[in-house]
């Protein structure tokens, strides 16, 4: 196959568009800004808490240190105020690239076939139902699957907490992810580099900034290639139907089966 550009598949209305796109450095500046940003902003307000349960001299002691950052990062205000900064670092360079592009043609918001969102239901459903079931096999062999998982944390949330729990996983993270890997980042890399290489960086992306809310190394790998094959399977949606929405559709499907395992007890 032809990395380069890939025409086996009938043209979108992006194929038919040949207008500049903004610069790769753009996707850099989202991508690392996502992880950089809520780090940077987060630490001296979890100084600041930290220092209101324990004394300098007890912070000095890297376990003490490592327990009170543990029982902080669950925490409803942490989640919610780290998801905020993720999502607005992801924003970013989109808004700046307002300047010279449509915000429809930027990340190709563009009007789908009806029947798109519910092919998109479906994959999502699935896509998220074949993790489960891995993870299942996986906890039959000994191996415990809690660990690749990036929802911990919000097991904790009872009450109102679980509405903000609803709106980070199902709508939040899906919304801003999907406008910026397979909106924002696969436009730009479409349009330089053709759909294959496109998809492919994206995916890699995707899988590789989740690597680090996993519990373990091990968890983290598996976690990198679960959202990373996640990445790929809604790029692929988002080339079919010409449009970021059906992917943004899909990944609401599969982050909302997520939400109901965690408050169901069933993950």
């Amino acid at each position: 196959m032809d990395m380069h550009d890939d025409n086996t598949s009938a043209p979108t209305v992006q194929d038919q568009e040949s207008e500049a796109v903004p610069s790769v450095w753009f996707i850099v500046l989202g991508f690392f800004g996502a992880v950089i940003i809520p780090a940077v902003l987060i630490l001296p307000i979890m100084v600041v808490f930290l220092l209101s349960d324990y004394s300098l001299q007890e912070l000095q002691d890297p376990a003490v240190l490592a327990d009170g950052l543990a029982s902080l990062a669950t925490t409803p205000w942490f989640i919610a105020v780290g998801a905020s900064l993720t999502w607005l670092s992801f924003l970013l360079p989109i808004l700046v690239s307002l300047r010279k592009f449509s915000f429809k043609k930027l990340v190709t918001w563009l009007p789908s076939n009806p029947s798109s969102y519910l092919t998109a239901i479906l994959v999502g459903v699935s896509l998220q139902g074949a993790f489960g079931l891995i993870g299942f096999l996986m906890n039959l062999f000994g191996y415990d699957s809690s660990t690749a998982s990036n929802t911990g944390g919000f097991s904790g949330f009872s009450g109102g907490w679980i509405l903000l729990a609803f709106l980070i996983i199902g709508v939040g993270a899906p919304v801003f992810e999907e406008l910026f890997f397979r909106g924002f980042a696969l436009n730009i890399l479409r349009a330089k580099l053709g759909w294959t290489w496109a998809i492919v960086i994206t995916s890699v992306l995707f899988g590789s900034l989740h690597v680090a809310a996993a519990s373990s190394i091990s968890g983290g790998i598996i976690l990198g290639l679960f959202t990373g094959t996640a990445g790929l399977v809604f790029a692929l949606l988002v080339r079919s139907s010409g449009s970021v929405k059906v992917g943004i559709v899909s990944h609401m499907a599969f982050n909302m089966v997520a939400f109901f395992a965690i408050f169901a007890g069933v993950g």
